[in-house]
């Protein structure tokens, strides 16, 4: 990925935006060639402007979110560590075990097989916009309340072995699924 234009786009689908999932686990490794850019670089995203989902890296943090305007989330929740290195491989796991209402603990991150914060969250509602990988492919919010454009926050670095689960892996199976693979 280039860190401009490029990004995967994933097709529509009733399993994974076109739907709504009550669970969703969204695994994959990434190796950023620059963490410490003060430029926003997605990892993963989907939703939009009124619900989603996304990972991404800014100023040697990796940060994970999600909101929605149903169920009252529309703040938003944000995981953030600095436990990322340029030029390293990591595996990254967001686990969402929501419903319709905001619950605690609904949205955990894990970084490398360990949690590294769980935050409230609802399920994923049905969503038009894209699902991007390596880039915005539609929009996307952000922590500090800015929205993200159609390729506008381009990953400079590799992504592999992307999975999307809509079910809530526990713990010991995202530890698995860091553990193989290219780690």
């Amino acid at each position: 990925l280039n860190g401009n234009n490029s990004c995967v786009s994933v097709k529509d689908s009733k399993d994974i935006n076109l739907g709504t999932h009550d669970e969703r686990t969204i695994s994959m490794w990434f190796k950023a060639e620059d963490t410490s850019s003060d430029e926003k670089q997605i990892i993963f995203e989907e939703g939009g402007r009124d619900r989603g989902l996304n990972m991404y890296i800014e100023d040697d943090s990796l940060i994970f979110g999600g909101w929605s305007q149903k169920g009252g989330w529309i703040e938003g929740s944000w995981i953030e560590t600095d436990q990322i290195e340029s030029g390293e491989w990591h595996h990254v796991a967001l686990v969402l075990d929501g419903d319709d209402t905001l619950q605690p603990n609904a949205m955990t991150a894990y970084l490398d097989g360990q949690v590294i914060g769980s935050e409230k969250g609802t399920q994923m509602y049905q969503h038009p916009d894209g699902i991007g990988i390596g880039n915005t492919n539609g929009s996307t919010r952000f922590a500090d309340g800015t929205t993200g454009w159609q390729n506008s926050h381009g990953l400079t670095g590799t992504i592999d072995d992307v999975r999307i689960y809509n079910d809530a892996l526990t713990s010991n199976q995202v530890q698995q699924l860091s553990t193989t693979g290219l780690g």
